[in-house]
């Protein structure tokens, strides 16, 4: 069984340091010379979002959801520390776990106010991007920096449909279809208006519990973004 932790043992575990949330939007492959001269200089501790170790190696790696994992698991680099919830099953965990993990227990729900309590997360987060937010605050962060959160709908829906532009760094064109599914290209998109407003929301809620963050790549959220960083 693979050693778990519990996120209270890291609470104010990097207190004073910068923070990078590394999404897997494909805004990091646009500015990836930008990105790395800041890891080079600021020397960040770094939350991996999903599929983005194609990207660079993340401190701390953070994974919500189980058909991602399923799917994308086997690029988790083995000098990351995982970070996982404690809703996956233990087989999952077991087999992508091998060096132990901090288990994530967390709330998700619509209407539930950012919080933290008893060594378990509360909110409405809507995607692993926006609970790291909160992860970094816990774990001590000064600032914190993000890159990589595009929102689903950034580039347009003509440009991802084309193949023109892409939602994430793997993958062409629109990669947030269900896999194995028949892809409906106008109800897709809708999905993921929708999608976009909700992470937004969750971004503001964020905001107002008193977690100063940036999105330091373009990004849909434009009231969080910042390009003089870069």
């Amino acid at each position: 069984m693979s050693k778990k932790e519990k996120i209270s043992g890291y609470c104010g575990r990097h207190k004073g340091e910068d923070f990078l949330i590394v999404g897997a939007g494909s805004s990091i492959q646009d500015n990836r010379d930008s990105i790395d001269n800041f890891i080079a200089k600021r020397k960040p501790v770094i939350i991996g979002i999903n599929n983005m170790t194609g990207f660079c190696l993340p401190t701390y790696h953070v994974w919500t959801n189980t058909k991602r994992l399923q799917e994308f698991g086997d690029n988790i680099f083995k000098e990351s520390k995982l970070i996982l919830s404690k809703k996956f099953p233990e087989k999952l965990k077991k087999k992508f776990a091998r060096n132990g993990y901090v288990e994530l227990d967390y709330v998700d729900e619509e209407g539930v106010p950012v919080d933290y309590r008893e060594g378990r997360i509360f909110g409405t987060y809507r995607t692993a991007g926006c609970l790291s937010i909160m992860i970094a605050h816990l774990f001590g962060a000064k600032n914190i920096y993000i890159v990589g959160m595009d929102g689903y709908t950034l580039h347009g829906k003509k440009a991802v449909l084309s193949g023109e532009k892409s939602q994430h760094l793997y993958g062409k064109g629109f990669t947030d279809k269900a896999k194995g599914k028949l892809f409906d290209p106008e109800q897709s998109w809708e999905i993921c208006l929708q999608k976009d407003v909700v992470v937004y929301k969750a971004l503001r809620g964020l905001y107002r519990y008193g977690i100063n963050f940036s999105i330091i790549t373009p990004t849909k959220f434009k009231k969080f973004y910042n390009a003089t960083i870069l």
